[in-house]
This record gives structure tokens, sequence and C-alpha cells, in this order.
């Protein structure tokens, strides 16, 4: 984890506030439509996974804020669509949202599932995937998302990253910001409390930026979890119960709470 933010370091020239960045980005004419401009990425982890995610950046020039998204076990980057398409709908239309700097997406394929399953010759698929191959995750989206600041960190606004997580994901998300420890906000839709040997709650105490908490009240496993994670302390955290079924990404089907992870993420 040391090594991780030293190379960052080298690289880089109910809620309580959090101290944030205020720089914003001007819009230009000729700037590429949101969405039309998709990069794969793929980097090659110590163990020789190639892991792949798909970047797309802000046509606004200047820097933007960054969003990653990690899937539930099972699902790819696809699954995430759907959150893409109206993030950028309230972008446009919400007025809570006017003036909002379109941010940069990093969408997952996360190991062993889509892309992310060859491993130096070998296929590695999440079903017959090892505790010790899912305790990888979190180093694995750590990595690609230091790829990403290296790569674009003149236009990434680094006090403004956003992991969004679900079921598994959300598990990984809070636990990368013990080596990326810049990351300002993650978003946990249904996390457990020990999930393919992942345990959020350590990171989760100790994560100093602001989280949102989301469950529903028939996925008892997780509706349990959260209310333990925000037990562990005071602030710095919101936590959502939907009433609906619904675990992690489908917990976005629901309008409400759509757009109450997109005001968030964007809130001071």
């Amino acid at each position: 984890m040391r090594k991780i933010t030293l190379i960052i370091l080298c690289c880089l020239t109910f809620i309580s506030c959090g101290n944030t960045d205020e720089q914003t980005a001007q819009k230009t004419d000729e700037a590429v439509p949101f969405m039309d401009v998709v990069q794969e990425i793929t980097v090659v982890t110590n163990d020789s996974l190639r892991l792949t995610a798909w970047f797309t950046p802000s046509p606004d020039s200047g820097r933007a804020p960054l969003i990653a998204m990690l899937p539930m076990l099972g699902q790819t980057h696809e699954s995430y669509q759907p959150f893409v398409d109206s993030l950028f709908k309230y972008l446009k239309t919400d007025t809570a949202l006017t003036g909002q700097v379109l941010p940069h997406l990093l969408n997952f394929d996360l190991r062993g599932h889509g892309r992310s399953i060859l491993k130096g010759t070998d296929s590695l698929t999440y079903e017959n995937m090892s505790k010790a191959e899912f305790a990888k995750i979190p180093d694995d989206v750590g990595l690609m998302i230091l790829k990403v600041i290296s790569a674009y960190h003149v236009r990434i606004d680094t006090s403004k990253i956003t992991v969004i997580g679900a079921s598994i994901g959300a598990n990984a998300a809070v636990m990368t910001t013990t080596s990326l420890p810049y990351i300002s906000r993650v978003v946990l839709l249904s996390p457990g409390t020990d999930y393919r040997s992942l345990m959020p709650a350590d990171a989760f105490k100790n994560f100093t930026g602001k989280t949102f908490l989301a469950t529903s009240r028939a996925d008892q496993y997780s509706y349990e979890t959260v209310q333990r994670l925000a037990a562990l302390k005071k602030k710095d955290w919101i936590l959502k119960i939907y009433p609906r079924d619904g675990h992690g990404t489908d917990i976005l089907k629901y309008d409400i709470a759509m757009r109450d992870v997109i005001r968030w993420i964007f809130e001071k």
C-alpha cells in the first residue's frame, strides 16, 4: 500500500463537509460530445492478470472529477450503463446540478469478469476464483485508477474522485481507499460484512472522505451490514434504506435512488 501511495505522489505534480478543491473547467464548443469517446484501457497486475476498464473523458476542458464504477459479482461494466445514461440526463436537466463539470468515467470489468479474465496463459473466472483471488480486487482497482491518473493527471481533479461499488464491488470500493487515500467519496450499494474475503469495516472506519450507504429493506444481509458500518463512526456518511426490493445496481432502477446518488456525488 505504501508503494502505491508513493507512486501516486510521484505521478501527481447522517454528513460532514470535507475540504474540496473548487477548480472548475470551462466548456468549449469544440469539446467532443459526452459519451462519444470511450477508450478501452488494460493494465497488467503483478500476478499477470490483464485487467480491463473503459475510460470516457469529460468533454470539458481543464480539470474534471473522476467517477469509477465497480459492478456486482457476475456482472460486467455494462451493468452501469443505466447509471451513466441517467448521470448525463440529470447533469443536463436537474436544476440542482446546474453548472457542474461533466466528469470523467472509469467503468470496470473486475477480476474474473468480462474482459478481465486472462491471467498469463490461463483464464480466470469468478465462478472458480479462490478467496485469495477476490482479495486482490481492491488493489486491482487502485492500480487501474493510478494508471488513468498518471496518463490524464492534467485533466483530472484529484480532489474529486468518487468510487461507486455494488455488492462485492461496494466492499472493494471502500477498501480501495486504503491504498489510494485521496479518494474523496465512495458510494456503497448493498455492501456485505464479509463477501468472498472482502471485509469493508476497517476501511470504512478509517476513510476520511464521505460515504453514501444504500440498501433496500428486503435485502436483509446488506440491511444489517450498512447499520453496522454506520455505527463505526459518527460523521462523513449518509445512509439511505429504500423500501422496495433491490440489490446492488438494481437499487438504481428506482428514480429516487438514482437521483439521490447523483446529487450526492456532486454536492459540496
